[in-house]
């Protein structure tokens, strides 16, 4: 394992977790090359002082927000496999303490040198930022690739950011866990520049109102307590886009949920 602080059981525990789910976007697909990645918040696993480990800048055009500044985030590498991830976390990860200007590597991949977090960390410190000002319970930013979600992003009927009704309808009228598991429905980021500000600032926006979002023709991001709480939402809500293409396939187009049988879910708990 790296050099760096010393993990606690939880935080190994919190790792191994990390681990297993990005096994699982690869198994499934959603993870080629260097697609996807992951934070999360684990300054309520750490107690320690930094000041031994070196300050550096963000190379990118990420800015920290007041709020972040001093917490802890386990990131993923820019360039890194979720394959990879899967078996060797300290190689493809970093835990790195926030600052008012950049962060220190405490952890993983570039204690005792600079690292590069993920392309699209300002998106993810767009979303941590909104979490901790709503005092929320959900710690884990999760990107990923789904198939069939990108998929209906490019159906004209669905692009643009400017049918979500449309496209939750459709959603949660394909499986009942849908609309069980995701009362509130997915957000539409439309398309930007990967990794840009303007992405940032949209993908923030939607999460006011919601868990999950799709960037338009790119993927999807969900929050979480855990990353594998995260992974949840993604993949039920691709359960029901992959069913949707499945009938279309086949042919025909479904008819799915009732109005009425949507109706009665919406009390309904697991």
């Amino acid at each position: 394992m790296s050099k760096g602080i010393k993990l606690g059981k939880r935080l190994e525990k919190t790792i191994e977790d990390v681990m297993l789910v990005a096994g699982q976007l690869t198994s499934k697909g959603w993870a080629e090359r260097n697609a996807g990645n992951i934070s999360l918040d684990v300054t309520a696993q750490l107690r320690l002082a930094s000041s031994g480990f070196k300050s550096y800048s963000f190379t990118r055009d990420a800015v920290v927000p007041a709020c972040l500044a001093g917490r802890c985030l386990l990131v993923s590498v820019t360039g890194s496999h979720m394959r990879h991830l899967a078996l060797k976390p300290a190689e493809n990860v970093s835990i790195v303490r926030l600052e008012k200007n950049g962060y220190r590597v405490l952890w993983g991949k570039g204690v005792g040198g600079d690292f590069p977090p993920t392309s699209e960390f300002n998106s993810h410190l767009a979303i941590h930022k909104l979490l901790r000002e709503r005092k929320s319970d959900k710690l884990a930013v999760l990107h990923t690739h789904p198939n069939e979600l990108i998929a209906l992003t490019h159906m004209p009927e669905f692009s643009g950011g400017n049918n979500c009704n449309k496209l939750n309808g459709l959603l949660w009228s394909m499986h009942p866990e849908a609309k069980i598991v995701i009362p509130q429905g997915v957000g539409m980021v439309p398309y930007h520049l990967p990794g840009s500000q303007e992405m940032a600032r949209d993908t923030a926006a939607v999460f006011r109102r919601h868990e999950i979002a799709l960037w338009e023709k790119h993927g999807c991001v969900a929050v979480g307590e855990d990353v594998d709480a995260a992974f949840d939402l993604i993949d039920c809500l691709n359960k029901s886009a992959a069913l949707y293409l499945l009938c279309r396939s086949a042919g025909f187009k479904p008819r799915g949920l009732s109005k009425a049988q949507l109706s009665r879910l919406a009390d309904f708990r697991k």
